[in-house]
Parts: C-alpha cells; structure tokens; sequence
C-alpha cells in the first residue's frame, strides 16, 4: 500500500505581463503586403521574422490568418507550435521525467504562410488579417496585428482593339 500526497506554493510575484512579441511586418509601399502563392518565385509566401519574450517562458505561440478581418471570426489557416514532452516509456522515459526541467516552447526566427488554408487548398484572391499571439504559463496572452494581406494569383491581362485602322505606331 502507498500513499502519497503534495504541495504547490507559489513564491515571489505574480506574472501577470503579457509575452511581449516583436514582428516586422514586410508591408508594401501601398500597404499590406501582395501575396501571390503561385509557384513563380515571386511573393509565393509571406514571411514575418519574430521574437517573442516573456519573463519567465512561453506555452504557445500562433500565427491566424483570416478571411477578412479578425473581428469577422473568420480563420483560415492557423499556424501553431508543437507541444514538446519528454519521453513517458521505459526507464529511460521515467528518469526524463523525474529530472525534467519546465521551459518555454521553442520560437523560430520567423513565422511563414504558404498562401494556403488549414484544409491544404490555395487561398483565392481577396483581402486576409494575420494576428500573432503569444501565452505564457500565467495564461497571459500577448497580441499584436491584424496586419494587411491581399492574395492575388489573377495574371494581369492586356487586350488591344484597333479604333481605326489607319493608326499605326
């Protein structure tokens, strides 16, 4: 027979601060950024660098984009991290567990949309948000945007009709 009990007792100061999120958003000289996710090597993705700090370590991070506006409700592809566990088989498993030390999620240097929603199909043109949110182990959530996004993968198109024959350049 085994019994066993436990205690938490926070010490110290409530975090009680959003994480604190840096992106630079690569806006067009005409506002929001063009996306053109046709496989021409041209505007194919949209790419933000990131940096994400907390004062003590982050749980999750996630870039939505949204058909529209975020206040539309709206969201189209959601791109989150991995929730990362020590190993739970085996001994080995058991001894990762016991020495675990609780870290934040890893942050890349930059979060990337494809031009392609959740279910895999490419976005059609229109005018998308991007919201990038951050939540630490308080539940503290940080948010910055909506930025600007206009997908447009319509080729422009020229069509020349001759008023007069006799004009020729």
């Amino acid at each position: 027979c085994a019994v066993g009990g436990g205690l938490t007792m926070p010490l110290g100061v409530v975090d009680r601060k959003a994480p604190e999120i840096v992106a630079k958003f690569p806006a067009s000289s005409y506002g929001p950024y063009y996306l053109s996710p046709n496989s021409d090597g041209h505007n194919d993705s949209l790419e933000i660098p990131v940096k994400i700090s907390d004062k003590r370590y982050l749980v999750s991070y996630a870039m939505t984009i949204y058909k529209g506006s975020p206040s539309d409700g709206k969201a189209v592809r959601v791109i989150a991290n991995k929730e990362s566990r020590p190993e739970n088989q085996g001994f080995k498993g058991l001894w990762s567990r016991l020495v675990y030390v609780k870290k934040g999620v890893p942050v890349p240097e930059k979060l990337v949309w494809d031009g392609r929603f959740d279910s895999g199909e490419v976005a059609p043109d229109g005018e998308y948000s991007v919201e990038i949110a951050a939540t630490d182990d308080n539940g503290n959530r940080g948010v910055v945007g909506p930025f600007p996004v206009v997908v447009d993968n319509t080729p422009p198109q020229l069509e020349l009709a001759a008023a007069d024959a006799s004009l020729i350049f």
